[in-house]
């Protein structure tokens, strides 16, 4: 256990690979992975003794202070986020790319007065709206409360929030922050006005954007795309095309407004696939919902029927261009989730996997997953077994192998064994002539001298071959020694 302990704390104290940490510990890579995760896994299960609600009495930094009692009585703590970099495979880097110029996770932490974390939610994608991850923090099991008469200080780029128990999920999300207001406002202005930053008047016809998102998907395929997005020559590329086509005259900028609208629109529809009531149609890209429960939904969301029991628009065209862009939080882990569960093995036959958890401490990289799973939608079904590949079939056969000799080798170390056993058991024929013909000594004595050769067959093999001097030696030596003269 301590040598466990010690190669988890080399590694995340020290950010060293795998492959050194075998190296000093003289341990395969295989059994540092192992033992990384599950020492991770039992740091996690500490998880209720180092993270715990926060208090609800009033803080002692506020009571009785005039500067902030009675306006912050109530407050329990604060929340904030940050982005932590992350190392992740390559087609996985456009949803982790944000604002930074590598790819990171959004992480939430809420604390107490005292500087102690209360809650933290970390593995959500860099792309990740503040709002989102908090909404999510709110909805996680065993996610972020507010006790019944208090209320957290929520920070968002320079806007200070106090949000209460009775408002906070209702009133606070993207459109509430300022980075949400200044993109609602920029986008009303250049796409709900149909203004362009030039002044000119746009209106997108469901023929111009099928073409775009064609002209993307091209793109796309090709490998242009970076994890960052589009570049700007493919931008400008695309605005030429549609120019050509529907002689009109568009500008690069509006068509990354476009793609903005797209996307909103996919994460709109990844969120409806996970309506607990939803069944999704791959082959018809149809969200269907019973009559019930689709009158209840769009009692409350009358936006979200287009999407709703027909036939998804140029879905298959935006699962191209943002299946792997788009941040689900499928990731993400609260501090009331276990960790490692998904790289602790169960049996021996079943498939082990790597979550982001584990991989961002590593330094590994999260497995490729298909595009059609990166919209968020997730399956209770058990996964198939993973098919071996021709490096474990060679293992298994060098392993094999390795045994079959082993075993025959074994085998033939018994069998000499054996044969040398026998043979050293073996008594000469004529001992007992040998003990017996020599005279001057009492019959008692030789019988006496012939017993101990029998118990030491070496003895006795190398006493029939010596001269008669030498044997008349040996006896008196024995019955000097044994009867005392």
């Amino acid at each position: 256990v301590e040598e466990q302990v010690a190669m988890f704390l080399h590694t995340i104290g020290h950010n060293v690979r795998n492959r050194v940490v075998a190296t000093n510990f003289y341990r395969s890579g295989e059994t540092v992975s192992r033992y990384f995760n599950l020492v991770l896994h039992a740091v996690g299960e500490l998880r209720k003794e180092l993270i715990r609600p926060p208090s609800i009495t009033t803080p002692s930094k506020i009571l009785g202070n005039p500067r902030w009692d009675p306006y912050f009585k109530d407050c329990i703590g604060a929340i904030d986020g940050t982005h932590v970099r992350v190392s992740v495979t390559k087609d996985m880097e456009p949803s982790f790319r944000g604002r930074k110029d590598h790819a990171t996770q959004n992480v939430m932490a809420a604390i107490d007065f005292d500087l102690k974390f209360t809650f933290v939610l970390a593995g959500w994608e860099g792309t990740a709206h503040d709002a989102v991850v908090l909404r999510d923090a709110i909805e996680h099991t065993d996610g972020l409360r507010v006790p019944q008469g208090n209320n957290w200080i929520i920070e968002d780029g320079g806007d200070d929030f106090i949000i209460s128990e009775e408002e906070w999920i209702a009133n606070y999300n993207y459109a509430t922050s300022r980075s949400g207001q200044a993109s609602e406002h920029a986008y009303m202005a250049m796409e709900g006005s149909g203004q362009s930053d030039k002044g000119r008047h746009v209106t997108w016809t469901s023929s111009m954007s099928t073409y775009m998102l064609e002209y993307l998907e091209g793109i796309v395929a090709s490998g242009n795309k970076t994890s960052s997005g589009f570049k700007q020559v493919h931008l400008k590329a695309c605005a030429k095309a549609l120019n050509d086509h529907f002689n009109i005259n568009l500008t690069s900028d509006q068509i990354t407004n476009h793609i903005r609208t797209w996307k909103r629109k996919y994460s709109k529809i990844a969120d409806l696939r996970k309506l607990s009531a939803a069944l999704w149609d791959d082959d018809n890209f149809i969200i269907s919902l019973d009559h019930k429960h689709y009158a209840d939904h769009i009692k409350d969301h009358k936006a979200d029927a287009e999407y709703l029991n027909k036939p998804i628009h140029n879905y298959s065209k935006m699962l191209v261009i943002f299946g792997n862009s788009l941040a689900t939080g499928k990731y993400a882990k609260g501090s009331g989730d276990p960790l490692a569960t998904e790289s602790i093995p169960i049996d021996d036959d079943e498939e082990e996997e790597i979550g982001i958890g584990s991989a961002a401490a590593t330094g590994s990289a999260s497995r490729v997953h298909a595009l059609n799973e990166e919209n968020g939608a997730s399956s209770s079904a058990p996964k198939p077994k993973k098919a071996k590949t021709a490096a474990a079939i060679e293992e298994e056969g060098l392993i094999g192998a390795f045994k079959s000799v082993g075993d025959k080798l074994a085998g033939a170390i018994v069998e000499v064994g054996k044969e040398a056993t026998k043979s050293n058991n073996e008594l000469p024929d004529n001992l007992y002539e040998s003990v017996h013909s020599i005279p001057g000594f009492e019959d008692a004595h030789l019988a006496h001298y012939h017993a101990h050769l029998v118990d030491n067959p070496p003895t006795a093999r190398v006493f029939v071959t010596l001269a008669f001097a030498h044997k008349v030696t040996w006896v008196a030596r024995y019955i000097a020694t044994t009867f005392n003269g």
